[in-house]
């Protein structure tokens, strides 16, 4: 008896799934400007994620506009593909377009997922999702991996960053840290009086964040400092090829929480995110195209975005209504539904799972321990539970 009412619920679900309209995901990103690389990366990812979502059966119409790196033309874009009936929005080479797309979202806005976390404060907006992890989530994520440690210093700019570093940090650590010493953005002085004082901390780990984190990983090195450096992962970039074969040089260790996609082959196979990663990484090389931390955050979105409208027909949670401007809200009210009630899902860049008290969609713990090594980052290790 368990056979054909399988066969029937599939029966259902494919009958639901023929007079639905064809799923539509509208995409701005930044094809030309300023971000264009990125921009690019994403959107290869996207078509990429589209190719296999269709080998899975589930065939949407994707359609991609170039914002040029101009966030006002990006929340200009976005409303347009609403208004062509898009049920769902990916956006966002940069962390300013974010904040120009999130604020023109409104209620009745369908599932967006930006792939820069806005910069801009506030409350989660319900449907706005950020796959790009924020700063304090980071922070906290990092105050995760600093629970063995009894003495930590901070160094820091006079800046948003430096604030919410200091923030994030107190509250988790306590009276663990034991020390923040702050420092201009815009002095152009050497940072090794403020390395010293946060040296003289004794501490067994020191977080740099911010602006100058590079300068501040220089100042600590020439002031001696042999211990640990928790700093964002992005910070390394900034350096120069002088400063990056400084810091292989120096006697302190250069530590992050990244994103398990950075981990390449690296990443530990049993590892939630390593069959994505993997996948994703196939597919973009069979395309004769690369792989990037930015696209893996694309591909997760679709990836998500396609698991929303399987489960959306296959429940039958668009049925009943008429074709044209009631089946449209109904399916975007559909996936927001489905996406507040995943589990857990294991994708390229992090285990995700969106929810309406958070903006960003990595889960807690999300995030791996890992140290600069050979110019690459290399598995840590797992941290000690807090």
């Amino acid at each position: 008896m368990q056979r054909p009412l399988v066969l029937l619920y599939a029966l259902c679900a494919l009958f639901t799934w023929a007079r639905a309209e064809t799923p539509r995901v509208g995409a701005v990103l930044s094809l030309s400007g300023a971000d264009e690389h990125t921009g690019n990366a994403q959107a290869a990812a996207l078509e990429l994620a589209a190719r296999d979502l269709a080998a899975r059966g589930l065939r949407l119409e994707l359609r991609v506009l170039d914002d040029r790196s101009d966030p006002q033309r990006a929340a200009e874009h976005a409303a347009a593909l609403l208004a062509e009936g898009a049920h769902a929005l990916v956006c966002c080479s940069s962390p300013e377009v974010a904040d120009a797309v999130r604020a023109a979202f409104d209620a009745d806005a369908p599932p967006t997922f930006a792939l820069s976390h806005p910069r801009g404060a506030g409350a989660p907006t319900r449907g706005f999702f950020s796959l790009e992890p924020g700063s304090a989530y980071e922070l906290a994520e990092l105050a995760r991996h600093l629970a063995a440690q009894a003495r930590v210093a901070l160094l820091a700019p006079y800046s948003p960053a430096g604030d919410t570093a200091e923030a994030v940090l107190r509250a988790r650590l306590g009276e663990r840290l034991v020390g923040s010493e702050r420092y201009p953005v815009a002095s152009g002085d050497p940072l090794t009086p403020e390395a010293l004082l946060a040296i003289t901390r004794l501490p067994d780990a020191v977080v740099v964040w911010g602006e100058r984190a590079g300068e501040a990983l220089t100042a600590l090195a020439a002031r001696g400092y042999t211990g640990p450096v928790y700093l964002e992962a992005r910070a390394l970039e900034g350096l120069s090829a002088l400063q990056r074969a400084r810091l292989e040089g120096a006697a302190l260790e250069a530590r992050a929480v990244v994103s398990p996609f950075v981990l390449g082959f690296a990443l530990a196979a049993e590892h939630p995110s390593a069959a994505q990663s993997a996948r994703y990484r196939r597919a973009s090389a069979l395309s004769g195209g690369e792989s990037s931390l930015a696209g893996a955050y694309a591909w997760d979105a679709l990836q998500l975005l396609g698991g929303a409208f399987e489960q959306a027909y296959a429940y039958g949670l668009t049925s009943g209504a008429a074709r044209g401007e009631d089946q449209r809200a109904r399916l975007r009210a559909a996936l927001r539904e489905v996406l507040f009630g995943l589990e857990p899902v294991a994708g390229s860049s992090a285990v995700l799972q969106p929810s309406a008290q958070r903006l960003g969609v990595a889960v807690s713990g999300a995030l791996v321990a890992a140290r600069w090594q050979g110019g690459a980052w290399r598995p840590l290790g797992a941290p000690t539970a807090p």
